[in-house]
């Protein structure tokens, strides 16, 4: 059987504008937004999830319950 050729992945955001930009060629400020929206959306999407699976959140290793949960929902 013949050696399978390497697989070649490239990754693109899409910009504001709708435009599609290489994530290798991100200026250093795109970046930072990018990261920074990232850290955020993934911060508010676990959040929900716990908040909606309090079992699965005490199931974390090193997780405090939380004691205001209750009052939050």
């Amino acid at each position: 059987m013949a050696a399978r050729q390497p697989i070649t992945v490239k990754g693109f955001l899409i910009m504001a504008d709708g435009s599609a930009k290489p994530i290798e060629e991100l200026t250093k400020e795109e970046r930072e937004n990018w990261d920074r929206e990232r850290t955020e959306r993934l911060k508010r999407v676990m959040t929900d999830y716990y908040r909606q699976h309090p079992e699965e959140y005490a199931l974390l290793e090193d997780a405090e319950p939380n004691k205001n949960y209750e009052k939050r929902v």
